[in-house]
């Protein structure tokens, strides 16, 4: 029914500001502690008539001084130079549809339960958002013998070893720790159960102080600090890229440019499509028996004339054969799901801030707010809003995921 269409509706003047703020600091509330996925990430805000991109910065390091200075000579200054990280926003959001007759014979009040529920899908829709983000980098390890996300088995479970390893490459990097001097880590419950088993496991009932111990913090191991959320990412089969798209036929490839041509699939990359797939992890399958198959991450994809280009973020290491296709990105073998540990240093991630509700808020549009699409003043709605929202990986050589089995 037309009525729906006013859900990009922002303002309404049927509902007075302090109802409007209290919505919106419940939205607050529920957001702002809660997404695990965020709590480390570098935030920028979301200035309005500034396009639809954010930008994020980040110096780059200067080289070691080997050459001692000359007496009485004093040495050119140094430049600092940025990197800049240009990452485009998309909007997000949802709602539900009220009568008047729910709120008014409801022993519950409605527009607040469905405030509540629509706040928690905020939470986990935005920490989903920044998980695959920054599940998509170029660094990862797999547990036990495996040396792909196809080879691990149920057994190969996290543990110390592998730990260890990424602590390693991390230093090896000079991935800089945090403030309270750990690498920080995200697990699942499922990961956690398998971790405390571990000799070398401290959890935090265990510390000595406790006094600055972290929101969701539960434990740890070799040089890490480990966050827990039933949101961490995990792999598994799945039959589709985007709607009923199982696939896409490569028809030529650049890897200069780090880019992919499609032309028969041209017309399936629409506008909506393109959001979609920026930032998606994928895999590009060579056709065939024993096809080589390996995990890309599309960093934008874009139409021009008749053909459709998808850039990635890194280039696989063996250039993909002709006739290559893009598929979904799959789980372990025998249907075993690969849950993701994700390990990273300060300053890994970026984000856009929540706070002020510059970039989300809660639309109420009460019964009559449509005009002549609601002549009884019958239908209502509420909803929350994301302007613009991005999580990006600021650099690839901070961040580790680790792809391994849970115990069933």
């Amino acid at each position: 029914m037309p009525v729906w269409d006013n859900i990009n509706r922002t303002t309404s003047s049927g509902v007075a500001p302090s109802v409007k703020e209290y919505y919106d600091a419940t939205l607050q509330k529920t957001l702002q502690p809660n997404l695990v996925h965020a709590r480390d990430a570098q935030k920028v805000p979301l200035p309005e008539h500034n396009g639809k991109y954010v930008r994020f910065r980040r110096p780059v390091r200067l080289n070691a001084i080997t050459t001692p200075l000359s007496e009485g000579v004093t040495p050119d200054g140094q430049q600092v130079e940025m990197t800049d990280f240009r990452v485009m926003v998309k909007p997000y959001g949802g709602y539900i549809p009220l009568t008047d007759e729910a709120n008014f014979y409801m022993l519950d009040n409605m527009t607040r339960m469905s405030a509540l529920l629509l706040a928690e899908q905020a939470r986990v829709s935005l920490d989903t958002i920044l998980r695959d983000a920054y599940c998509a980098g170029s660094n990862v390890f797999f547990a036990g013998a495996a040396t792909s996300r196809a080879g691990l088995t149920a057994s190969d479970l996290l543990d110390g070893p592998i730990l260890k390893k990424v602590a390693r490459m991390l230093e090896r990097a000079s991935v800089p720790k945090f403030a309270d001097g750990f690498f920080h880590a995200i697990i699942d419950p499922e990961t956690k159960f398998d971790l405390t088993a571990d000799p070398l496991w401290t959890d935090v009932a265990k510390y000595q102080n406790t006094e600055n111990m972290e929101r969701y913090e539960v434990g740890r191991m070799l040089g890490f600090k480990f966050f827990e959320t039933p949101n961490a990412k995990v792999f598994e089969a799945a039959a589709h890229l985007f709607g009923t798209c199982a696939s896409l036929d490569i028809d030529a490839q650049d890897p200069a440019a780090r880019r992919l041509t499609l032309t028969a699939d041209a017309a399936l990359i629409t506008p909506d499509v393109a959001r979609q797939l920026a930032g998606m992890l994928v895999d590009v399958q060579e056709t065939g028996e024993g096809g080589v198959r390996q995990t890309v991450c599309i960093e934008r994809a874009e139409r021009e004339g008749g053909a459709a280009r998808i850039y990635l973020r890194w280039w696989p290491a063996v250039t993909p054969a002709a006739g290559a296709v893009i598929v979904p990105t799959g789980g372990a073998s025998a249907g075993v799901k690969a849950h993701c540990t994700l390990a990273y240093g300060a300053d890994a991630f970026g984000t856009v801030s929540l706070g002020g509700g510059e970039a989300v808020e809660t639309i109420l549009n009460p019964p009559g707010s449509s005009g002549g699409l609601d002549p009884l003043n019958q239908r209502a709605t509420v909803g929350w809003k994301a302007k613009g929202f991005c999580g990006v990986i600021l650099d690839d050589e901070r961040v580790c995921r680790i792809e391994h089995a849970v115990t069933e």
